[in-house]
């Protein structure tokens, strides 16, 4: 029984790698905040992360749950 063998063959596309390392890097930001400036919104995304952990360990690591007293939420 023979052993099938497989061969890898490639060739570089050089407009495909100039595009791809001039895109390299870069994502979009997008908002529905038209009053934000790109700067203002480049630091609420950085800041994020914060956010998250920081609702992340008051639901969790602290043991507070929140209620709904008179139409209000409150955490307890």
């Amino acid at each position: 029984m023979e052993t099938p063998r497989w061969h890898i063959r490639f060739e570089e596309r050089g407009e495909a790698l100039a595009h791809a390392a001039r895109c390299d890097g870069l994502f979009p930001l997008m908002t529905n905040d038209e009053g934000l400036s790109v700067a203002e919104a480049l630091r609420k995304y950085k800041y994020q992360p914060f956010v998250e952990k920081r609702h992340e360990q008051l639901r969790g690591g602290f043991g507070v749950m929140t209620t709904w007293l008179e139409n209000r939420l409150v955490a307890q």
